[in-house]
């Protein structure tokens, strides 16, 4: 256990940072994980509060060799793949940019949009598409993004590429998402 709190205070924590002081500030990544992951829904709060709990409980494994939000992004992570696969639900909030004028018809549009790529999002394979959430959802770069998924930043590329490579594909029918797709490459 001393090795432990030594190689924390080497990582950057302080010895008086607590589990509740880690929790209270990881709470608002922690749902925007949550969320990402699972999609919109009631149920977010229940795979959040689950995942924090998770965090808590392995607290006293965390050895420092990464950073604490590394260590607890993993588990939140793990929870919410596991809500994703019991309920079946495979949806992702991604807001488009703001329309340059707000009308009945720019929602709809935006509306259609978002449901043809969940959809389209949701036949990608698993690691396609966290890649795809953590760079070109979360702004990640590829290297934040592999330190995370616990790979390496060439393969966080690969998966990327064709993560966009096969939206692109399913998604061609529709110009709308097309032009979208093309503005956040």
């Amino acid at each position: 256990m001393v090795v432990r709190a030594n190689l924390r205070v080497l990582r950057g924590a302080k010895p008086e940072d607590d589990l509740e002081t880690r929790l209270r500030a990881l709470v608002p990544k922690a749902e925007r994980w949550v969320v990402r992951e699972l999609g919109p829904g009631l149920d977010h709060e229940e795979a959040l509060q689950e995942g924090l709990s998770a965090v808590a409980l392995a607290y006293d494994a965390f050895d420092g060799r990464s950073a604490f939000e590394t260590y607890a992004y993993r588990i939140v992570i793990r929870v919410a793949r596991r809500y994703r696969k019991v309920q079946k639900r495979r949806a992702l909030e991604v807001a488009p940019p703001l329309p340059e004028r707000v009308d009945p018809e720019s929602v709809t549009m935006n509306r259609q949009a978002l449901r043809a790529l969940y959809r389209a999002l949701d036949r990608l394979p698993d690691r396609r598409r966290r890649a795809f959430i953590l760079c070109a959802v979360e702004g990640l770069s590829a290297l934040e993004a592999a330190e995370l998924e616990g790979t390496r930043p060439a393969t966080m590329r690969s998966r990327l590429r064709h993560a966009r490579k096969e939206l692109a594909r399913r998604l061609s029918h529709d110009s709308y998402l097309v032009e979208l797709m093309e503005r956040d490459s």
